[in-house]
């Protein structure tokens, strides 16, 4: 009888260290994969001299094409570089761009472009977005090589805004614009999502994070409504690290803007799904208040640039300049 204690013993002794060791490595793997979805860095390996090909694409050094929107009038005294929305596109700016040429704005120039993986661009499995922060610091480089005495500002668009603070200290920046956040899920949280989430953790970090929308949520121009809602099942490739990235860039932003060397403005509208009262609070609450200028704006919904009567964002951008 003692010999067969002694076995069972031995026996739970090494299923315990088999168990215990699994355990670890499991750990460890979750850990390092946690931490590999929370880095925004990005690293290029130059093979060409970035290049700005007039309405038609940027090319990056690292030879990545990103499609292009508007033109540089060569005597503009201010170039409004666009950052869109996750997954979304640089046409987002076409409304506003039309109105600026139909108002003679002569001293202003609008462009944007396709973030990688978005829009007309091809897929690239790198991409992330860190990447974007990357490629837009060439673009504001490769725009002020070429057009020195122009003031660069960006205009972000929801997390457009947030990405476009990773440039706060970029000497080439003259103001940051941004119209609207994207501070929380548009929709509740299902046991679903967080199933899904932590599946895509573990196994598979591209395993996308979306679901269907209301267009009119975000908008109420009915035509705009409509390409949300389909662009948002067709064109939208959100997965579980940029959910991660998305996290980490908004908490990031607080010190972003609070160690601005330029003027930063923030729009924010009063009925944003994407922007929760209790969560806008929480965000401003954390800003230093002399780094930045608020409008908020009545009855609007996220995408300001791109709704009923948005002549007034437009307005309101222009004054803000």
């Amino acid at each position: 009888m003692e010999v067969w204690n002694a076995v069972w013993n031995l026996l739970s002794i090494i299923v315990y260290a088999i168990l215990g060791t699994f355990l670890f490595i499991f750990l460890l793997a979750l850990i390092a994969r946690i931490v590999k979805f929370n880095k925004l860095s990005f690293k290029k390996t130059p093979v060409v001299k970035s290049e700005l090909i007039k309405k038609k694409m940027f090319k990056t050094s690292d030879g990545y094409e990103l499609r292009w929107f508007g033109e540089i009038d060569p005597q503009s005294e201010y170039i409004l570089i666009g950052v869109h929305d996750i997954y979304r596109t640089r046409k987002d700016f076409d409304k506003m761009e039309v109105w600026l040429r139909k108002n003679n704005k002569a001293k202003l120039s609008l462009v944007s472009f396709d973030q990688r993986n978005c829009g007309e661009n091809i897929v690239d499995n790198q991409y992330h977005f860190g990447t974007t922060i990357s490629d837009l610091n060439e673009i504001v480089g490769e725009i002020k090589e070429k057009f020195p005495e122009a003031k660069i500002i960006l205009l972000g668009d929801g997390f457009g805004s947030t990405l476009a603070t990773f440039l706060a200290k970029n000497k080439n920046v003259h103001k940051i614009i941004g119209c609207s956040l994207r501070l929380n899920n548009h929709y509740s949280k299902t046991f679903g999502f967080y199933l899904k989430l932590w599946w895509a953790t573990l196994f598979k970090a591209d395993t996308k994070m979306i679901s269907a929308i209301n267009g009119m949520d975000f908008t109420d121009d009915k035509d705009f409504s409509k390409l949300l809602e389909d662009q948002n099942l067709s064109k939208n490739s959100f997965n579980a690290r940029d959910y991660y990235l998305w996290k980490k860039a908004n908490r990031l932003s607080i010190k972003n803007i609070n160690n601005s060397e330029l003027d930063i403005v923030l729009m924010i509208s009063n009925n944003d799904f994407y922007c929760a009262p209790k969560n806008i609070a929480k965000f401003l609450s954390k800003l230093n208040k002399d780094k930045y200028s608020l409008e908020s704006i009545k009855e609007k919904r996220h995408y300001l640039l791109n709704t009923k009567n948005s002549e007034q964002i437009f307005e309101l951008i222009i004054k803000n300049i």
